[in-house]
């Protein structure tokens, strides 16, 4: 899954379906920031983003029984590698900067 960052602020969800990657890609270096605050998606820690958990299930619009299921299966991979903040609410994404 790919959240996509835009000069304005906005942002764009492709590749909802491959739920074995989790990357923010921009093309503006602040973008990410931006984008995540004012979405109330998440924020920036150095090379990596934090995500809502519950905002980024949202943002991926209506999908299905099996979609949903593995969309739980993937917070809990990411839990148990340690990818999810202590309060279980934020996971952890890979930021992609682009020129």
């Amino acid at each position: 899954m790919r959240i996509i960052g835009t000069r304005t602020g906005a942002f764009e969800v492709r590749d909802v379906a491959n739920l074995r990657a989790l990357t923010v890609e921009c093309t503006d270096p602040g973008t990410p920031e931006l984008m995540l605050l004012e979405h109330g998606l998440g924020w920036i820690d150095g090379d990596h983003a934090w995500l809502n958990i519950e905002a980024l299930e949202r943002i991926c619009g209506p999908q299905g029984q099996r979609w949903r299921d593995s969309y739980a299966e993937m917070i809990g991979y990411a839990r148990a590698q340690g990818w999810i903040d202590r309060a279980d609410a934020y996971v952890r994404a890979h930021i992609e900067r682009s020129a």
